[in-house]
């Protein structure tokens, strides 16, 4: 009996283990701005203007008036900033760049992962180019999870 048992078992096992190609992987690299648009449609500006700050903050220009962003909205992708105790970003192309999200109400949006990938769009509150900071106002539904492992 134990034998047979075995002998089935075995049989299960090795059905399916006949060899298949590796599928194709998608060679082509993230591209967030894609990711953005599909989410925010109704805020393509804002998809742009978040791209045009980080690029403005990595020039630090002296001509820049940052001010000039302030209570605009922007939108970023970006992953969980350490201490990883909020909902914070660090911004996907740039992660030397943290997004500082301020949530309107004050409510855990993250999800229950130890990776995550999330979309945002909120109001720029204030902007510190010497230490790559981002404060925005956000209405926790404008806070998207992508992808969460």
């Amino acid at each position: 009996m134990k034998i047979v048992f075995t002998a089935i078992a075995m049989a299960l096992i090795t059905s399916g283990c006949s060899h298949q190609p590796a599928p194709e992987i998608n060679s082509k690299p993230y591209d967030p701005q894609q990711t953005l648009t599909s989410i925010f449609r109704g805020n393509l500006d804002a998809v742009d203007r978040g791209q045009l700050l980080i690029q403005a903050m990595k020039q630090n220009s002296p001509q820049t008036n940052f001010d000039l962003f302030l209570g605009l909205d922007v939108a970023f992708v970006g992953g969980g900033a350490p201490p990883g105790g909020n909902a914070d970003l660090r911004e996907w192309h740039s992660p030397e760049y943290r997004i500082q999200v301020v949530l309107h109400p004050d409510i855990d949006v993250r999800p229950m992962a130890a990776f995550w990938r999330s979309a945002v769009l909120g109001r720029v509150k204030h902007i510190d180019v010497e230490k790559k900071v981002i404060t925005l106002d956000v209405d926790p539904k404008y806070w998207v999870v992508l992808v969460a492992m």
